[in-house]
């Protein structure tokens, strides 16, 4: 019998011996693996069917023993995934998150035209709404400064001799910019809503239409009119007309927010531009020219050079938090150590690593047939409403023996992609969060049988926010281990005994 196991990609480079978690371009792709010996779901199931009146139908959440703990990963990659995240927040259990976005701007073709006879009217930066993860009802600012140095494209990684492989993640250093600010506006993110629908790598999120009026979905930030001025001219004399001598006369933007308040998301596709307002003698409405920062309708076959690169920074102050002690890369912190909770958080990589620590004593048992096999995981805090709720889905990657993510190499060396654990069909099993029941659950049963019957190593699985791979959100969840009294995590076995 044949089987086949399905893959989400993830890109990534190696980065100084430092595996970098890595850009998602979440392609979804089915491989097919190789032919089995033994069907797993015909495990302890060699006996005759005039025996089947001795058959007990048994369930148990301690069939499985289960071991859990913290995981902090390498970094998340940020580049280009449509995402500007900047702002922070505080929380009692992760600590203070903080985020900034830098950012290229750019002309889509070679013709910069304001017309025969245009005046400059401003400059602005439009900045569409995607999300916002802390406490919207507070005031923040946001100020817009002008990079001194450009955010580097794919080409000429010589750190790896790959073209095509990202360069940043939410550990790179912030790029340098001017001290003077281009402008700044302070706002609440609760006013924000949105869209009815938005779409960034792999991911669709539907939102109802609020009938709030008063709410929006973009941002409009005046800047200093002697900037606008300055671009205005440049065009008019024809020294945009080349898109990289605009990007090395304009280098980009980076946003900044230090108010404690929330982490918020913009769009850096079709719906952001830096957008500069001119007129024509006559005109009683201004007109406009967008410099865009990834153009909506850029695909691999246009001219890369008009492509605007981006990426945000997150970083994270955990003292006085019960994970203080997680520091290196693939550290990880026993849920015995941290009161019997894991955590999970997006934008950083804290994953959680669950281990099945009984198998060898199941397989060695010829009696137990495995029908299914849920894995179930509470969270130890039931959402309320609150600002900072959990991640709306989780996913499962496969561990490899030295407890990093199991990773599949190409000849070079490089890493192609990470294992993600499936059950059937032509996509990643996500387990949404269930907010009735406060849960997430995962149909676990051919991944179980495939462990029972050694075609998959028992080497564990780590637990990751669906949101966290591409780094659209710093969501986060603290988890019940597997010894919680109030929150246990349970691998929910149904099987098949025979009966002696």
């Amino acid at each position: 019998m044949k089987t086949s196991l399905n893959r989400i990609t993830i890109y990534i480079m190696n980065y100084s011996a430092n595996l970098i978690f890595a850009r998602v371009s979440v392609i979804v792709s089915a491989l097919l693996l190789f032919a089995c010996e033994q069907s797993p779901k015909d495990i302890g199931f060699n006996f005759k069917k005039d025996r089947a009146d001795t058959l007990g139908v048994n369930y148990s959440d301690n069939l499985i023993q289960l071991k859990s703990s913290t995981v902090l990963v390498d970094s998340v990659n940020t580049h280009d995934n449509l995402i500007l995240l900047t702002g922070s927040y505080t929380d009692a259990r992760f600590g203070k998150i903080s985020a900034s976005a830098y950012c290229q701007v750019s002309q889509f073709n070679s013709s910069v035209s304001f017309g025969n006879f245009p005046t400059y009217d401003s400059l602005k930066l439009i900045l569409g709404y995607v999300s916002s993860y802390g406490d919207t009802t507070k005031y923040q600012t946001l100020r817009v400064y002008r990079l001194t140095d450009s955010v580097k494209n794919y080409t000429g990684i010589t750190s790896t001799n790959v073209t095509g492989f990202p360069v940043y993640n939410s550990k790179s250093s912030g790029l340098p910019y001017e001290n003077q600010e281009l402008g700044s506006i302070r706002f609440k993110p609760g006013r924000f809503t949105r869209p009815n629908t938005f779409t960034y790598p792999g991911i669709v999120i539907q939102n109802t239409a609020s009938s709030n009026t008063s709410r929006l979905d973009t941002m409009s930030i005046r800047l200093r009119d002697d900037v606008g001025r300055d671009i205005f001219t440049q065009a008019l004399i024809g020294n945009l007309n080349d898109v990289n001598k605009f990007k090395s006369y304009f280098k980009g933007l980076a946003l900044i927010s230090s108010d404690e308040a929330a982490v918020v998301g913009f769009s850096a596709g079709g719906s952001s531009a830096l957008r500069l307002y001119f007129h024509q003698p006559g005109d009683t409405v201004s007109s406009h020219y967008d410099f865009v920062i990834a153009p909506s309708t850029y695909n691999s076959g246009e001219k890369s050079e008009y492509y605007a690169h981006h990426y945000s920074r997150v970083i994270a102050d955990r003292s006085a938090t019960p994970i203080n002690n997680l520091q290196s890369p693939f550290q990880t912190l026993p849920s015995a150590s941290t009161n019997e909770e894991t955590f999970v958080q997006s934008g950083i990589g804290i994953f959680t690593r669950i281990e099945f620590t009984n198998l060898e004593a199941l397989k060695a048992n010829k009696n137990i047939h495995i029908n299914s096999a849920e894995l179930l995981i509470s969270p130890t805090v039931t959402f309320n409403g609150s600002y900072t709720p959990p991640p709306s889905g989780l996913l499962l990657y496969e561990s490899a023996s030295n407890g990093k993510l199991l990773a599949v190499q190409l000849s070079n060396g490089q890493i192609a992609y990470y294992t993600v654990v499936q059950e059937g069909g032509t996509s990643s099993q996500v387990a949404p969060y269930d907010k009735l029941n406060n849960l997430y659950r995962f149909n676990f049963t051919s991944y179980l049988q495939s462990l029972l019957s050694g075609r998959r190593d028992n080497y564990g699985v780590l637990l990751a926010p669906f949101s966290g791979i591409t780094n659209g959100s710093v969501s986060r969840v603290t988890l019940g281990s597997p010894q919680s009294a109030v929150s246990k995590m349970k691998l929910r076995v149904y099987f098949t005994k025979l009966n002696n």
